[in-house]
């Protein structure tokens, strides 16, 4: 049986379309658990009323707002599935996603199946998108990889979220979501839970996952102190892997877009966070090298170099007039940039459905 985890928060827009995603699957055997955090929208009322006419949907309700990470935890812990999925309140699965990735996952017998995605469009009535080829007729197929080369590879190359993966729950064992953290947090879990997989199959061509933007999402938010976690989450996982030239460039890269989302606040504001500035600052002395900058996104080498020199003159020219901020490429992160679990975020993969 597949145990869908859901966690809920302040989606109420865009969360019974998420839940009937689930409902009218083409596989039948498995459960979805929600856990709702907290919400101050209608979102408890919605889970409630599913959940009432639909037996295999089951919902939990939070007392207090505990996070993202201690929702997907608690929705875990209560499984019953040999199998668990994520899925995000606001996005969707396609209807045969379940089916083909659970096919997938015991014909190839692998611990670990990973789908595509495609961006779901705003507009009540929007078609679904196409998930791709006709994987319930030809089956799934892709490349197959370990665990290890999983963290070495794919998750430092923007894979870092838990969402449109099928997992073993034997395989990742006692893998949990580090709580408290508010960006990166499924990056560590996949960290934590992929390292020991034998096989891994990765079916990116078969875009099962329906991702939405979420312009609420930690990674699109203005900048708070809790945006730090963007930093210290890739800190974590060089404790693990190394600081490799890969991982020290998501660092910079990292240090980098933050000192810039500090640089877009007003002045009184950016003042305040002048010791997070001085911070990204740091970890850019500490980490750069000639050796990264062919591996930084377009016109980070330039931001590098700057933020090096001084933190207060890079905050000035970032902010400045809009043709010096042209000339930075104000708001593009280069393509590709990996941001720990960033997106909507990334979380996203660092969202609670849509609000965290």
């Amino acid at each position: 049986m597949i145990s869908v985890v859901i966690p809920v928060h302040n989606s109420a827009d865009y969360l019974e379309e998420a839940l009937i995603s689930v409902e009218e699957q083409t596989f039948g055997d498995f459960e979805a658990i929600l856990v709702e955090n907290a919400s101050t929208d209608d979102s408890p009322g919605i889970c409630d009323s599913f959940c009432r006419e639909h037996e295999r949907f089951r919902c939990i309700h939070q007392d207090f707002d505990r996070g993202v990470s201690a929702s997907r935890n608690k929705g875990m812990k209560e499984a019953k599935g040999d199998l668990v999925i994520f899925l995000d309140s606001d996005d969707a699965y396609a209807s045969d996603a379940f089916e083909v990735m659970h096919r997938a996952l015991e014909e190839s017998g692998a611990d670990v199946v990973c789908c595509g995605y495609s961006f779901l469009k705003e507009g009540s009535g929007s078609p679904p998108p196409d998930p791709g080829e006709n994987a319930l007729a030809g089956g799934l197929h892709g490349s197959v990889i370990t665990g290890r080369e999983f963290t070495e590879g794919p998750m430092l190359s923007g894979d870092s979220h838990c969402w449109g993966k099928l997992f073993r729950r034997d395989a990742i064992g006692d893998a949990l979501f580090p709580e408290g953290v508010t960006i990166g947090e499924d990056m560590l879990f996949l960290l934590s839970a992929m390292r020991g997989c034998r096989k891994i199959l990765m079916a990116d061509d078969y875009r099962g996952y329906l991702y939405r933007t979420n312009p609420g999402g930690a990674m699109l938010r203005p900048f708070t102190g809790s945006a730090m976690d963007q930093i210290a989450c890739w800190e974590k996982a060089a404790e693990v892997l190394g600081h490799t030239d890969r991982i020290d460039s998501i660092i910079v890269t990292n240090a980098v877009l933050t000192a810039s989302r500090i640089s877009k606040l007003p002045p009184g504001e950016r003042r305040s966070y002048g010791r997070e500035l001085e911070t990204c600052r740091g970890k850019v002395l500490e980490h750069y090298r000639p050796s990264l900058r062919s591996l930084l996104p377009k016109g980070y080498p330039l931001k590098a170099d700057i933020l090096r020199l001084s933190s207060s003159l890079y905050a000035f020219l970032y902010s400045s007039a809009d043709s010096i901020a042209g000339a930075f490429g104000r708001g593009k992160t280069g393509s590709g940039a990996p941001y720990g679990s960033a997106g909507k975020g990334e979380g996203s993969g660092t969202r609670q459905g849509g609000a965290s």
